[in-house]
């Protein structure tokens, strides 16, 4: 489990009417090892939690299942389910097997479809636009990431989701790994104010 003291820091540091979420890693990587309890206040002011499914075995949705139990907590935040545009190369269930998983359960609220190679780019293939419909038709919100520039935002606009999410687009030189840059945060933000939908 990523570190709670973090989760807090961040916490602290944004508004407090806007929600956070926390990466949880990979399911593959909690196989084998009894989850660590999190602190009685380590989900204080989280929203959502996310957890990917790269690598995973055949027996993944039961796996997935006994792992969001153990995890579970009345104050806890709720579960988003991640999905792969490079679902192949990451080893993960296909899309339609998570979907089908993430309507079964009362506890997952939505879907984050996102990259597992990071130099991998989303692919706009109208097969996805079909099934992103199917994800808020039934009521669970929908997030993208994974590789979006601001000039990939217009299109992703049009796939109707409820967040996009950035990174490296956002940071100096476009490296995830660098620091924000207010330059292209604001560039970003015009992108999405030139647009008739507004991101949240």
């Amino acid at each position: 489990m990523s570190n709670p003291c973090v989760w807090k820091e961040v916490r602290e540091a944004i508004p407090d009417d806007l929600p956070v979420s926390v990466a949880l890693g990979e399911l593959s990587e909690w196989i084998g090892s009894d989850p660590t309890p999190a602190p009685p206040d380590a989900w204080q002011g989280i929203a959502y939690r996310k957890l990917g499914l790269a690598r995973s075995s055949p027996g993944w949705r039961a796996d997935w299942s006994r792992l969001r139990s153990s995890l579970n907590h009345p104050d806890g935040p709720r579960w988003i389910a991640v999905v792969y545009w490079d679902w192949q190369t990451a080893g993960a269930p296909d899309p339609d097997s998570v979907l089908e998983a993430t309507l079964e359960s009362s506890t997952i609220v939505g879907v984050l479809v996102d990259t597992w190679d990071k130099h991998h780019r989303p692919d706009f293939d109208p097969d996805w636009r079909a099934w992103m419909k199917q994800v808020n038709q039934n009521g669970k919100r929908l997030a993208l990431a994974g590789g979006i520039s601001r000039e990939s935002i217009p299109r992703l606009l049009a796939l109707e989701s409820d967040i996009i999410a950035v990174r490296g687009a956002a940071c100096v030189d476009g490296d995830r790994l660098a620091t924000i840059d207010p330059r292209r945060v604001a560039e970003l933000a015009r992108a999405v104010g030139s647009c008739s939908r507004t991101i949240t």
